[in-house]
């Protein structure tokens, strides 16, 4: 007997034969290469779609934005909206929670198909915090009733406002102050000699 050769089940019968593992008939060798194969194509069709997000008549990419400013002073950043549908499509850009803070510009617009859109995403920090939440983006067809299923996506954002820094004087201003305070010191010297 084959020291190679071990008893599998036969594909065809009940019946126990003797065959080689490492032959070509061995149908576990081919389910692994076509699993592999498969892998692979799946593998390579999320790298390139891993940057942004998809529905069925939206693409946005970046998949989610962060923005980072100090109170009363702005941030922006950018989200690319495109129509990957077949129709005309009217979009809303809002965010799921109210936010004061976040304004997009526009958050209102029509694309053809095959159109895209840049939105501008502005923070105007108020008070100083750290804020989690979604951009929802919605897409309807253009003349649709208000009952008309929407297709959308959803972006993560992350916001945070961090408190000014205190400012120290300038340079000019420092000169300008020890100009009056050596002019008020040279005048009391005078006032104090004469005396």
């Amino acid at each position: 007997m084959n020291p190679h050769a071990q008893k599998t089940p036969s594909c065809r019968s009940g019946k126990k034969e003797i065959r080689r593992i490492n032959s070509p008939q061995n149908p576990c060798r081919l389910w692994w290469g076509v699993g592999a194969c498969c892998f692979l194509l799946l593998f390579n069709w999320f790298c390139q779609n891993a940057a942004c997000v998809q529905a069925v008549s939206i693409s946005v990419k970046p998949k989610e934005i962060a923005l980072k400013t100090k109170v009363n002073q702005m941030a922006e950043k950018e989200l690319l909206v495109t129509n990957i549908s077949d129709e005309v499509l009217v979009y809303r850009v809002y965010t799921d929670s109210p936010q004061k803070e976040i304004q997009f510009l526009p958050n209102n617009f029509r694309l053809e198909s095959g159109e895209n859109k840049i939105v501008k995403i502005q923070l105007k920090g108020q008070k100083t915090n750290l804020t989690k939440t979604q951009i929802s983006i919605l897409a309807k067809p253009l003349g649709s009733s208000d009952l008309t299923i929407l297709s959308g996506a959803k972006i993560n954002l992350t916001y945070e406002v961090l408190p000014q820094e205190k400012k120290l004087p300038n340079e000019k201003m420092l000169i300008l102050i020890s100009i009056a305070i050596s002019i008020v010191l040279l005048f009391l010297s005078l006032i104090f000699i004469k005396k």
